[in-house]
């Protein structure tokens, strides 16, 4: 079925991606971001349903709808600790799992996966020791090309199809632990380990520059607005904005350690703050906390999500047997709403929501 993206309602072309509509009686599967309800034209995103999240006590990778229950989830022998995922506005998702990238499609199912070395098919050449490194990040553009970075220093490229386009190295042992790209033709890293800083790279051949060298931790989180502002965490708590060239603008230090930060479709930032277990909103102009959530407990807040309506989705985990090992929903003004896990040991890390960050072109 050709996937449709805009549909004309009322004289305007509008974005559509709901699943279901209601024709000649019947519901049809489609593509389209609006239904027709009660004699009105509504919006239903599929931002609004789906969650996709990392887990690595059994090694899985979950969907989970915003109602809070288990929409499918994917275990194979041979998927090892995965701790980033991202997703596109057609449902399709990618996983970051030690030393392989996955490409699930909508349903759950294995389009492809691949490893991290020179060659994809026949024998490899001779192998350095990052072929095999511990993927750590990973983010897809807009034309479905999926950038992935690993525990060594080297960000890959990879092609809608799983083909190999380009590899770089940023320095041995630079972890690159953090990935974003904006809708044109940058990609930013953020590196810890041996090397603290923020790189800036282009899509179409991964030619790199440092902007940013961190004085206060690895960077562990980094994201980038509509305007290609970049915001960028590490790993002592602190959050920051920042210019593509590295000019800092304001820091924010709520203490912790910064695991996951993402700008949402309303404008605000949303990062997870690690030890200090708390989920926060700010704004962008400053930095100022809208609102933070702090469950309580000991759990680590690894990870964050926001959807099109401005819920918020927190990834949680503790070490052993706990009921803190939640996926938690809150809503738009920092509320409780549900919380979903599978079993009590179940650690969560990353996290990501359909359709895709907005500034990479979703949505």
């Amino acid at each position: 079925m050709t996937q449709a993206k805009f549909v004309k309602i009322g004289g305007a072309w509008k974005s559509v991606t709901a699943e279901f509509v209601k024709i000649g009686g019947a519901w049809k599967s489609v593509t389209t971001n609006a239904v027709k309800i009660g004699g009105s034209w509504k919006d239903i995103g599929l931002a609004e349903r789906r969650i996709y999240v990392t887990e690595q006590t059994s090694e899985r990778c979950y969907r989970v709808t915003n109602e809070g229950a288990e929409d499918w989830v994917y275990y194979v022998g041979g998927l090892v600790d995965p701790v980033a995922v991202a997703v596109d506005s057609a449902g399709n998702s990618y996983w970051a799992c030690t030393n392989n990238i996955y490409k699930l499609d909508n349903d759950g199912n294995l389009v492809w996966s691949r490893s991290y070395r020179p060659y994809d098919v026949g024998p490899p050449v001779v192998l350095e020791a990052w072929h095999n490194s511990p993927v750590k990040s990973i983010c897809v553009d807009a034309d479905g090309y999926v950038y992935s970075g690993d525990f060594a220093g080297v960000v890959q490229k990879t092609s809608p199809t799983g083909d190999h386009v380009w590899r770089k190295s940023l320095g041995a042992n630079y972890a690159v632990y953090a990935l974003a790209i904006d809708a044109g033709t940058m990609l930013y890293a953020g590196t810890g380990f041996a090397y603290d800083a923020v790189y800036r790279l282009q899509i179409v051949n991964g030619n790199s520059a440092r902007i940013y060298t961190s004085t206060s931790g690895d960077i562990s989180a980094i994201a980038v607005d509509d305007d290609g502002t970049l915001y960028v965490g590490d790993g002592t708590g602190h959050y920051r904005k920042m210019s593509t060239s590295g000019f800092v603008y304001w820091t924010k230090a709520p203490g912790g350690g910064i695991t996951q930060l993402v700008i949402g479709h309303d404008g605000y930032g949303y990062c997870s703050d690690g030890s200090a277990r708390e989920l926060i909103k700010f704004a962008r102009a400053s930095g100022t906390p809208a609102w933070t959530y702090d469950p309580g407990g000991t759990a680590y807040a690894m990870g964050v999500g926001v959807d099109q309506g401005g819920r918020v989705y927190g990834a949680y985990q503790i070490a052993g047997n706990s009921v803190e090992n939640v996926i938690r929903q809150v809503d738009s003004s920092g509320n409780w709403v549900w919380s979903w896990s599978p079993y009590v040991s179940a650690q969560f890390y990353g996290l990501a929501v359909t359709p895709g960050i907005k500034a990479a072109g979703f949505g």
